[in-house]
């Protein structure tokens, strides 16, 4: 087959049937495709993400659930100075997780950012013609 065999992409195929001075139609599909697979990319970060982060929920839950059994368990309520201080604890470690999957949700937004930023940065280089 010939190297600008287009039988994968039929646009290819009807652009190329056209020829205008000055326009590259290859060079314009391929930018079209390194914009979709940066999309794509960023799109798969954002969800390997959320994915961590309800793991992550899943699992504090569980935790915290399981702290909670072993308290009622210990028999909380006997002595109210060890119940203010559990109670105290509970709410820290609460405070402590939320402020986890907060960090864990802004990595996974961050790291979806930076995919689409770079193909920013790479058109505009291209466009202002610093290739």
């Amino acid at each position: 087959m010939a190297d600008n065999d287009n039988t994968a992409n039929p646009f290819g195929n009807l652009f190329g049937q056209f020829q205008v001075p000055g326009l590259d139609v290859q060079s314009m599909m391929e930018e079209s495709r390194k914009d979709w697979e940066a999309l794509q990319a960023a799109n798969q970060a954002a969800m390997e993400g959320w994915q961590q982060l309800a793991q992550k929920q899943q699992e504090l839950a569980q935790k915290a659930m399981q702290q909670w059994q072993a308290d009622v368990t210990a028999g909380m309520g006997s002595n109210p100075q060890e119940n203010a201080q559990r109670v105290q604890e509970s709410v820290q470690a609460a405070m402590a997780n939320m402020q986890e999957l907060a960090n864990s949700a802004s990595e996974a937004q961050n790291a979806a950012n930076e995919i689409l930023r770079k193909r920013f940065e790479e058109n505009l280089k291209r466009l202002s013609g610093g290739s």
